[in-house]
């Protein structure tokens, strides 16, 4: 798998995570005063430790159809997820709905495109073989 591709990849994971683990799990597990200050810093780790993994494991992908299309669908899904997730936000930050955006349209609709980019991609790259 190229270099840049996998760059891609492995930065996306690591704002997922770090958003998810962030937002979702430390502020469900019940936290004294005194230690929320570090909760970025566990949530920053546990990205690391996952990019790491997915930079790793993407070293030994083939190039085979189902790679293209599945690293095509989950880099512009979540792309779409964090842009129709954050998008309204920070453009209409009083509309109370802007965060539904990105997670029933945006990122399923990425998720298609991305698997449509990754099958025309396939297509052309055999083609100049």
């Amino acid at each position: 798998m190229k270099q840049s591709l996998r760059f891609i990849l492995t930065t996306i994971t690591l704002i997922a995570v770090f958003f998810f683990t962030n937002i979702f799990i430390l502020n469900i597990l019940p936290f004294p005063d005194s230690i929320t200050f570090f909760k970025p810093f566990i949530s920053f780790a546990f990205a690391i430790l996952a990019s790491k993994v997915i930079w790793n494991k993407t070293d030994q992908f083939k190039d085979t159809f189902a790679t293209y299309c599945l690293v095509g669908s989950l880099s512009a899904g979540s792309l779409g997820l964090l842009g129709g997730f954050f998008g309204p936000m920070i453009f209409m930050p009083d509309s109370n709905l802007g965060p539904l955006l990105g997670i029933f349209f945006t990122g399923p609709i990425g998720f298609v495109v991305g698997f449509l980019g990754g099958w025309f991609y396939w297509e052309i790259k055999k083609k100049k073989q």
